[in-house]
């Protein structure tokens, strides 16, 4: 379940910081989307909060809890996000994407991992944040959107 909620809040949060603002009632829709697919990856729907002001509670109590902490896995999993092995090349990108990474991270654990922040990092987040939500809209949609996006899109349009 929680692997499932860090998906569900990362998704909310990402699109409203980089696309635009959702309302409650699209927050809640989305939410309530997602309850199915957490059902097909075998998280029971009894485990699931019932609504999204539970999604909520249970997100952040998890997140205040002792159940997450700083382990050696989770700081392999860290250094493999954020320094995958590429090309030289690809570093520029690598290190724009650890940005908004890090920036996503609650500060509790961005301090347990010892990922530096502050506010030159804040300020650099915000302007790429600013830049993406003008960047994004004019992008071609193969940009724009992942292939599952675009075919969930299709699929929608078929049965309207």
């Amino acid at each position: 379940m929680w692997v499932h909620a860090t998906l569900v809040r990362t998704a909310l949060d990402v699109y409203q910081r980089y696309v635009g603002p959702l309302t409650i009632a699209e927050q809640r829709l989305y939410y309530d989307e997602q309850k199915t697919l957490a059902e097909m990856f075998g998280v029971p729907r009894e485990r699931m909060p019932d609504t999204f002001a539970a999604f909520n509670r249970y997100f952040d109590d998890t997140l205040e809890s002792d159940r997450i902490a700083v382990t050696d896995a989770l700081r392999e999993v860290v250094d493999a996000t954020l320094r995958p092995k590429l090309p030289p090349i690809a570093r520029p990108l690598v290190d724009a994407l650890n940005l908004s990474t890090v920036g996503l991270l609650p500060e509790r654990l961005r301090e347990e991992l010892r990922l530096a922040w502050g506010p030159t990092r804040d300020r650099l987040q915000e302007a790429s944040r600013a830049s993406l939500r003008r960047i994004i809209p004019v992008l071609p949609i193969l940009l724009r959107e992942l292939p599952p996006a675009r075919s969930a899109e299709r699929r929608a349009r078929a049965t309207a």
